[in-house]
């Protein structure tokens, strides 16, 4: 018999003995509700799995080609747009390249990825690939948020969490079959309770080794659960990825919809700070705030005032001015966005694909208006501010850019 088979078939035994004890063994007065008998069986089942990955389980080499041809069928499929070679991306690399460093399975080479989507957002794949989109960096306050999810992430694969759900559902075949199944899966949420509190865990360890304050987890949370689905417009996906992830989750399809943060878990999370010693004798450990906002990660800037025993950061009012010709100025051959470089000689289309349609302000036949728009001051340098971008258009091809400063109220 397949040895996928024989594991698959004492699971279920077992759960089903565990339900049985439960039931007729146990005190009359303080029967197990169905609830507790599902929790007991999902964290039987958890364990079983992973003892049987030792024998069944595919190895990291596989697991690796496995997660690189989902990650091409994904890019190919346009299920995703992902947003390469700006500053932007290399932040995300820099930070992820610091939390991944106390991985288990250091074999694993965890590469990174920016997804054009406004939707919060961040999921992993088997074999090292970390996904956050747009939407989720625009909604974190802190570098250290920022390291604490794509800590959470990577501990979905160093746990062997990414590979296991696919692996539990294809007991035998090739390659290709994982593949398969792994792409028709890549953005549900199929992680039970126990995976997901681990990864909670995880993400904390990982965070806190780099340097950053371990209670950012719970902060990161909070503020995406804070998030108010009336600012985006519900009846119209500006990506690919905006679509599949409606038509996954519908009116849910964000981050803490598929991870969602019960009071249990946040005091499970306090409770492993408080044994680990994490903060003890108020020590001091980085936050990040302007490292998020100025796109330069910790490793490569330490600022004093990020140092701090508490979890505390200055919240900020997003400017939401709108576009106005009167204060366009400075005449530029190209800009420098956290979405890619915008440049005389582009069609329109280009530019359509490359900045949200979210940041139109307006759009006539020579000239096309966005608001609200990250750039930098060169390729290769720091957050500069968000301006107001004017395109002039001549046969649909960039003439001239000029920047709108953004007006306070």
């Amino acid at each position: 018999m397949n040895k996928r088979f024989l594991f698959l078939i004492l699971s279920i035994g077992l759960a089903i003995a565990s339900v049985a004890v439960i039931l007729i063994f146990g005190n009359p007065e303080n029967k197990a509700d169905f609830n507790s008998i599902a929790q007991v069986g999902e964290n039987l089942l958890y364990n079983i799995c992973k003892t049987g990955k030792v024998v069944t389980r595919v190895s990291d080499a596989e697991e690796i080609k496995i997660g690189d041809r989902i990650h091409k069928r994904m890019m190919k499929k346009r299920i995703a747009k992902q947003i390469e070679g700006t500053p932007i991306q290399q932040y995300l690399n820099d930070v992820g390249a610091m939390v991944a460093d106390d991985v288990k399975r250091t074999q694993i080479p965890y590469k990174f990825h920016i997804i054009d989507s406004s939707m919060p957002n961040a999921f992993a794949l088997a074999g090292g690939h970390v996904y956050v989109t747009i939407g989720l960096l625009e909604r974190l306050q802190t570098e250290a948020e920022l390291a604490s999810i794509l800590g959470h992430e990577i501990t979905h694969i160093d746990a062997k969490h990414a590979i296991g759900r696919i692996q539990h559902k294809v007991l035998s075949g090739s390659i290709d079959d994982y593949v398969d199944f792994g792409f028709s899966v890549v953005l549900q949420n199929s992680y039970s309770e126990v995976q997901e509190e681990e990864a909670d865990l995880g993400g904390v360890y990982l965070a806190y080794k780099a340097g950053y304050h371990p209670l950012s987890i719970v902060s990161a949370f909070e503020n995406i659960n804070s998030y108010e689905f009336k600012n985006m417009d519900r009846n119209k996906s500006i990506t690919p990825i905006d679509e599949t992830i409606n038509a996954t989750f519908g009116l849910l399809g964000r981050y803490f919809a598929t991870h969602p943060l019960s009071p249990e878990r946040v005091d499970k999370i306090k409770s492993y700070i408080k044994n680990e010693k994490f903060l003890e004798d108020n020590m001091r450990l980085y936050v990040g705030q302007r490292n998020l906002k100025e796109k330069i990660s910790f490793k490569q800037s330490k600022y004093k005032e990020e140092f701090n025993s508490e979890y505390v950061f200055e919240k900020e009012v997003e400017a939401t001015v709108p576009l106005k010709d009167e204060h366009a100025e400075e005449s530029l051959n190209e800009v420098f966005t956290i979405y890619g470089t915008i440049s005389n000689g582009m069609i329109l289309e280009e530019i359509k694909k490359l900045l949200p349609q979210k940041n139109i302000a307006f759009e006539h036949g020579d000239r096309v208006g966005y608001k609200n728009i990250p750039i930098y001051q060169t390729r290769l340098k720091s957050l500069k501010e968000t301006v107001g971008l004017w395109i002039e258009l001549e046969q649909g091809r960039v003439t001239g850019i000029k920047l709108c400063r953004q007006e306070d109220k």
